[in-house]
């Protein structure tokens, strides 16, 4: 499902763009299948968590894929840690639901997280953030109690690529559909520092799909 891009892309080709603390959903025509075209994007994922979805929506006896895309910052101030996976999942519902419309039947395909970071003396770290949200995606029966009475594929995937920046480093992320409709996610990983970047070997040429989970 993941992988690496050589350079990133203008803002004209980067679909939807997902600023940070936003969550976009678009339904996806017939023809963006398998043309490698980006359909959604979001920048500068450091500590931030991206968490995707997709999935075919049902409206009048006709149907569509949908993509869906949280620029999540974490946890919020006071909120209670136990809770962290719960409210974000309910948040990202609501927003699923809203967005698609409220009469509109969905059937979940796969889910998947990039983004974060591991504590350091820089950054307080996201790790129980990406630990709690996982919790959730990983189980199919959890995210169904969340998902009230909404259908969640037999055949559902997680994937996941986390904790790959440190200090200023972040990611570009772009999701695109396949042929067969599957969701594709490619990144690309930089400095943010303003003038520095990564070396040549992390920062150039195409590396193959890195896939998680499945």
């Amino acid at each position: 499902m993941f992988s690496k891009i050589a350079q990133g892309l203008s803002d004209e080709k980067a679909g939807v763009l997902v600023n940070m603390g936003e969550m976009s959903v678009i339904f996806c025509e017939e023809e963006d299948l398998g043309t490698e075209e980006v359909l959604m994007s979001s920048r500068g994922l450091g500590p931030c968590i991206g968490i995707f979805a997709s999935g075919v929506a049902v409206i009048e006896k006709e149907s569509a894929y949908f993509l869906a895309l949280y620029h999540w910052s974490g946890q919020e101030k006071g909120e209670d840690p136990a809770q962290i996976g719960n409210n974000c999942l309910e948040y990202f519902y609501g927003e699923l639901c809203e967005q698609l419309g409220d009469d509109v039947h969905f059937i979940l395909e796969s889910c998947a997280l990039i983004g974060g970071q591991k504590a350091s003396s820089q950054c307080s770290g996201t790790e129980k953030e990406i630990s709690a949200v996982r919790a959730f995606l990983r189980n199919p029966l959890k995210i169904a109690s969340i998902f009230k009475g909404k259908l969640i594929s037999e055949n559902f995937k997680f994937s996941e690529c986390v904790f790959s920046t440190e200090g200023d480093e972040v990611l570009d992320v772009f999701l695109s559909l396949d042929a067969d409709g599957q969701m594709q996610v490619q990144y690309q990983q930089y400095s943010d520092s303003g003038d520095d970047e990564l070396s040549d070997s992390q920062n150039s040429g195409s590396s193959p799909y890195y896939s998680f989970g499945h």
